[in-house]
């Protein structure tokens, strides 16, 4: 069977071909319809019976990016380009993109937060796409200092670390 040529759907993806076609028991005489779906470029044996093929199509899954959650006071301040998104078969493997030239003054870019799994996923990381399609929202974490002191006690306590909230 062919490819698809120039077929389109929006959003989905040229899965096969699905034949359809009607034969008559030899058995009873009652005429049976004959419905299978082959993958592109599958070899198929013609039946004595005219058939149809229909194309069968796959939803593909949109993924999409935003920098900040649009809920937070600093969301507007984040600068930068966006990475771009796309429409991916649901169980391919994507690489998350890096920050890139993302900035957010006060703090340190942590990922990309994705609500169906209540996680953050690291710059880089793979990432299984789903069925569904979401949006992944850039994380930031506010730069922190970490001072010691003496207390009650005397002497100089050991030099301040940079942290990071949420690590």
């Amino acid at each position: 069977l062919p490819e698809g040529g120039d077929l389109a759907y929006a959003g989905h993806q040229l899965e096969g071909w699905r034949i359809k076609y009607t034969v008559t028991d030899e058995e009873s005489g009652e005429d049976k319809i004959v419905s299978t779906v082959f993958k592109l470029g599958s070899e198929f044996t013609m039946p004595a019976a005219d058939v149809t093929a229909s194309a069968e199509w796959k939803a593909l899954t949109k993924i999409s990016y935003i920098v900040c959650d649009p809920n937070l006071s600093y969301a507007d301040q984040v600068t930068g380009n966006v990475p771009t998104g796309g429409l991916y078969t649901p169980g391919t493997t994507i690489t998350l993109p890096l920050q890139g030239d993302l900035k957010l003054e006060g703090y340190t870019f942590l990922g990309w937060y994705d609500v169906d799994f209540d996680s953050v996923w690291e710059p880089g990381a793979s990432y299984t796409v789903l069925s569904i399609s979401n949006e992944l929202i850039g994380t930031w974490g506010k730069n922190c200092v970490i001072s010691f002191t003496a207390g009650d006690g005397t002497g100089d306590g050991p030099a301040a670390i940079q942290a990071v909230e949420g690590k």
